[in-house]
């Protein structure tokens, strides 16, 4: 065959099977038990997180007949966009439970079907950095049951990227009386919050530079990013971007209460969303300087690599391939 015709025919399969434009390990939290004393808490990911975890990604809506599906993952462990692109056709899709990954079964669902975030417009998948993402528009939100995740604090990571001018929150868990964090509200009004319900520590985020005002979730001059926090019990809670600290403060008593766990739009009081976000994991504790930078990196690795890849043949890593994308 002619080395033209063997590298079209290539360019065609890997078209058809959709690969993804990422670099780094695939199963981020096979990894935990290496890093981490103790295992996610949440892990809500368009991508399998675990290669043991047999569930699907998301429960799926479609727009036209609000007839819903569960929409799972690939042989290799993405998202699989041609289960998702078949069931919902030229309509909008909305995401209606995001599963969780960590073995905790504790999904992040909605069933308000104009608050639920949206995940293909008019037939086209919402990507961010080429990724599929899930886009939180206004009010749009997703929330857990109620239960203590954080008894020994917590760490959180996310990968997203705001597009919005208004205040907005990204992830909280505060008290059912007045949206006191219990323990924390991460909002882009300038502020990270932490506390224990009857009272509340501001962290004010510090700016990156005079053209961003305020390094935070929606501010649309940052480019996409793994969005951090780490909130002990009691003790200095900090905040990042990426792996650049942003803010930080100290406070006695931040108490998860066992409200439940929203993302996007503080638990439907005050703050909106207007974001894509590909993936948010929460660990119950607050790790190490070492363990941190770990998971950073991974997400990272994963997300921010602008190369052409494709999986070597042990299925837990990606190898760069020099082949266009197929978008």
């Amino acid at each position: 065959m002619k080395p033209f015709l063997s590298a079209v025919i290539t360019i065609m399969l890997l078209c058809l099977f959709e690969v993804q434009p990422s670099y780094g390990q695939v199963f981020m939290l096979n990894n935990f038990s290496e890093t981490f004393s103790e295992p996610a808490a949440t892990a809500f990911s368009l991508r399998k997180l675990r290669n043991s975890y047999t569930g699907s990604a998301i429960k799926l809506r479609r727009s036209n007949d609000n007839t819903t599906q569960d929409i799972g993952f690939d042989l290799h462990g993405f998202l699989d966009t041609l289960a998702l692109k078949s069931f919902v056709g030229n309509n909008n899709g909305y995401v209606e439970i995001w599963y969780d990954q960590s073995g905790n079964f504790r999904n992040a669902s909605m069933a308000t079907p104009s608050d639920q975030p949206r995940i293909v417009n008019q037939g086209v998948i919402e990507r961010l950095n080429q990724h599929p993402a899930i886009n939180f528009i206004g009010t749009n939100r997703l929330s857990t049951s109620t239960g203590v995740f954080f008894a020994n604090g917590v760490t959180m990571v996310a990968f997203a990227k705001g597009y919005g001018v208004n205040s907005g929150c990204l992830l909280s868990k505060t008290g059912p009386a007045n949206n006191t964090p219990a323990p924390f509200t991460y909002t882009s009004n300038s502020e990270f919050k932490v506390g224990n319900n009857a009272a509340s520590q501001t962290i004010t985020l510090v700016p990156n530079s005079a053209s961003q005002a305020r390094a935070d979730i929606n501010r649309n001059v940052l480019d996409a990013s793994v969005y951090a926090f780490k909130v002990p019990n009691s003790g200095v809670s900090k905040c990042y971007i990426d792996t650049t600290l942003i803010g930080f403060s100290a406070s006695s008593s931040n108490v998860d209460i066992g409200a439940p766990m929203t993302i996007g739009n503080s638990n439907g009081i005050g703050f909106e969303s207007n974001f894509r976000t590909t993936e948010i994991i929460t660990i119950p504790s607050v790790v190490s300087d070492n363990s941190f930078g770990v998971m950073v990196g991974y997400m990272q690795d994963f997300y921010k690599s602008t190369r052409e890849q494709r999986f070597t043949t042990n299925g837990n890593f990606i190898a760069p391939i020099g082949v266009s994308n197929c978008y």
